[in-house]
């Protein structure tokens, strides 16, 4: 598929720039920008919906209070010294 973009002048000048400074064409740069994007985008929406699940789970009561989380660490730790 073939597309065509329209820059306006700044972003016209920083992607010459680019050009010169990585010796990369235009065409790649702009693969990797778009490559870049919808990376970024996947990793979001990842995010987003880990945030969706733990405020199911807080708002259904499957939690841990932070001073258990702390009570069950230390035990952890004191259990492991003392082997």
């Amino acid at each position: 598929m073939l597309a065509q973009i329209e820059l306006n002048p700044s972003r016209a000048a920083a992607l010459a720039q680019l050009e010169r400074e990585t010796g990369e064409s235009q065409s790649s740069l702009l693969l990797k920008m778009f490559d870049s994007y919808i990376e970024q985008k996947r990793e979001y929406d990842e995010l987003a919906a880990a945030v969706a699940r733990g405020r199911a789970d807080i708002a259904a009561g499957r939690f841990t209070s932070h001073d258990e989380a702390i009570g069950r660490a230390r035990n952890m730790l004191h259990g492991k010294a003392a082997k």
